[in-house]
């Protein structure tokens, strides 16, 4: 027998035999460790505070004899393979709280947590875990049922620093599948650990089948590496989070979604105009996955606040824009995308071609985009298209007119891109970013092309102003080996900058064109340039 009736603060009590206990607690928050010895003939008054009871296995069977206990802990550093420890909330019925310290203690161990028989309102909260990202079925997976299922069951899920999903499950850290089929509103709370040094909480799946709102806060990043949800889903709210928060693989249903300051990556099957997006104040990543079909009613899309908005298209799409807010980029990306019509584009959109670094999707197969301005009245319209091209070759063409200045932003990745741009009817295309030894391929500009400005420009670029209505300004910040431009049948002029081992190839075309160039280190010959009549050669002071 121990009383601790008298006790305002906090007692705790572990190294409990295998003996017939009577425990009383006092006003503080109590903590009662059983390990594997409580049965029924156990007798604990927690008292007031919050108590805690711990065990090391499976509780299912009424314990009349433990009272005002609000919280039950399974601390396990081995549930087994092929082994379910199983709490049930009808064990102890004053708790609402369920504690989840538990692993398994080899790699490719399969183990589960069930919590059985929860109310509305209960609480599982995890201190640490395990999970393997080889293979979703190893590490520890979690299962919840609740003893009445209704329309409008609640539950909150608590992660409280227990680290990222990794290749070997003994390191004690994340979860492998987390069940919450019949709750219907679920609240994910992602705090760090006890010490505040771990600050993010992953798991490899979250399953989610009659949910119809997800609710996240917390300081910690809360990554769930795949979501299986219904079309019962329409709202996720983490607006009161502070961490980052990444979804992937939200399947299709109409949503809304509002985040917080913490970075947004959501990753979403049926991306339409039935869903609300709002990306709050990180650095906010949407990507609608496998997008074909769209129209100008089901393509418009009602995002904000989002740095990133990405269309991985398999089909052609036509994209109405205007009910963009503060979308830094609206990108495509797909390897056979088929014809990409976007319209209402606002001044100050910017349209990329591919995924950034590490996204690993580019735009291919030379379909076009065809692009309408909101408004393309002024005379000073301007466009910027990003060509991101980390993981392969670009292969795009552009169509747009009214749009006097283009700028095309080139990722800094070794890979070639080919945007045509024999449609985009425009003035002045800027060329800035890419790699040296990297292929920038314009083809053939159009006739309202007049000057190409490549001086922030570190790769190389071919191009052919054939087809210009009037004389053409092109400037190059240096030549390289790929570099071919042909200019004009008017009078050029092509500034090219410091140069050193290669051949300069550039055709003037007809006219009489002026070509400034400056020669350095290695200076090759001028045989592969044609129908230039003024040639300047410009060499640096101190230069051989």
């Amino acid at each position: 027998t121990i009383n601790a009736a008298a006790a305002t603060g906090d007692v705790e009590i572990r190294g409990i035999g295998a003996v017939d206990m009577t425990i009383t607690g006092g006003a503080g928050g109590d903590t009662f460790d059983f390990a594997g010895t409580l049965d029924g003939d156990d007798t604990v008054a927690g008292g007031d505070g919050t108590d805690r009871v711990v065990v090391s296995g499976s509780e299912t069977a009424a314990l009349s004899g433990v009272t005002s206990v609000e919280e039950i802990e399974i601390d396990t550093d081995d549930i087994g393979d092929s082994t379910t420890v199983t709490i049930s909330g009808t064990a102890i019925s004053s708790a609402t709280k369920f504690v989840a310290r538990a692993n398994t203690a080899t790699d490719n161990d399969d183990a589960t947590l069930a919590f059985t028989n929860l109310e509305d309102g209960d609480t599982i909260e995890f201190l640490s875990g395990g999970a393997d990202s080889t293979s979703l079925a190893d590490g520890v997976a979690v299962t919840t049922a609740v003893t009445t299922n209704t329309t409008s069951n609640t539950l909150t899920l608590e992660f409280d620093g227990i680290g990222a999903v990794t290749a070997d499950l003994t390191a004690d850290t994340g979860l492998a599948n987390v069940e919450a089929d019949e709750i219907e509103t679920l609240t994910i709370v992602s705090n760090t650990n006890a010490t505040g040094v771990t600050t993010v909480n992953e798991i490899e799946e979250l399953d989610i089948a009659e949910a119809q709102s997800l609710v996240f806060s917390g300081a910690a990043d809360f990554d769930a590496n795949s979501v299986v949800n219904t079309t019962a889903l329409t709202s996720v709210v983490s607006s009161s989070m502070t961490g980052d928060l990444t979804l992937t693989g939200l399947d299709a249903s109409a949503l809304t979604l509002t985040d917080g300051s913490g970075d947004l990556t959501v990753t979403m099957a049926g991306l339409t105009n039935a869903d609300t997006i709002d990306g709050g104040t990180g650095t906010d990543t949407v990507t609608g996955l496998a997008v074909t079909g769209l129209t100008a009613t089901t393509g418009k899309f009602n995002v904000s606040n989002v740095d990133t908005l990405i269309v991985q298209a398999t089909g052609a799409n036509t994209f109405d824009l205007s009910s963009l807010s503060s979308v830094g980029a609206f990108a495509i990306s797909g390897g056979t995308p088929g014809t990409q019509t976007l319209t209402n584009v606002a001044a100050g959109q910017t349209i990329q071609l591919g995924e950034a670094t590490g996204a690993g999707v580019v735009f291919d197969n030379g379909d076009e985009v065809d692009i309408t301005m909101a408004d393309a009245t002024g005379a000073a319209d301007s466009l910027t298209i990003n060509v991101e091209n980390d993981a392969a070759n670009t292969d795009a063409a552009i169509d747009v007119s009214g749009v006097e200045t283009i700028s095309l932003v080139v990722s800094a990745d070794t890979n070639d891109a080919t945007v045509d741009m024999t449609l985009a009817e425009a003035t002045t295309i800027n060329v800035s970013g890419g790699a040296a030894g990297a292929l920038l391929a314009l083809d053939t500009l159009a006739s309202t092309t007049t000057t190409v400005d490549m001086s922030s420009y570190s790769g190389e670029v071919s191009f052919s102003g054939a087809n210009a209505a009037s004389s053409m300004t092109v400037t190059a910040t240096s030549s390289a080996a790929d570099d071919n431009f042909t200019l004009s049948g008017k009078n050029d002029t092509v500034t090219v900058g410091a140069t050193g081992a290669v051949d300069v190839d550039v055709d003037g075309g007809g006219g009489t064109d002026t070509m400034n160039l400056t020669v350095t280190t290695g200076f090759v010959d001028t045989g592969e340039i044609d129908n230039v009549e003024n040639l300047n050669i410009i060499v640096a002071s101190g230069v051989d």
